[in-house]
């Protein structure tokens, strides 16, 4: 199957925020086919597995830290891709507040107790 969209994986605090529209439109520009943004074009979906079957349909993931973190359902869904053999890729903002993006081949637990600061992502 050819896959020709992409996933916004991202914290629920940026929903509707204007750095989630920053970085949604960056992921637009960068990736040339449909971007699934959850909270936009899955909204009412219940239950993760259904979020895995989106998330297996597609050819990339796009995660977005948030303090440089990932959260708990960001962490899964990222593990899921890599798991699957989807690439995943970090997307962060240089000193110049540039969007750039890195290739992701792990995600690692944190070990602390919330849920925001869950996990980290490692590189190439």
């Amino acid at each position: 199957m050819k896959r020709e969209s992409a996933y916004y994986s991202h914290s629920k605090k940026k929903y509707d925020e204007p750095i989630e529209e920053e970085e949604y439109a960056f992921i637009k520009e960068h990736f040339d086919g449909f971007v699934i943004c959850p909270n936009q074009h899955l909204n009412g979906m219940i239950g993760t597995d259904n979020y895995y079957q989106v998330i297996a349909t597609t050819s990339v993931v796009y995660a977005s830290e948030l303090n440089g973190f990932i959260g708990r359902g960001m962490y899964d869904e990222c593990h899921f891709a890599l798991k699957n053999g989807i690439p995943v890729l970090v997307v962060r903002k240089d000193e110049n507040d540039k969007y750039y993006t890195m290739r992701v081949v792990e995600v690692i637990k944190t070990g602390l107790s919330s849920l925001n600061d869950y996990a980290m992502v490692s590189f190439e």
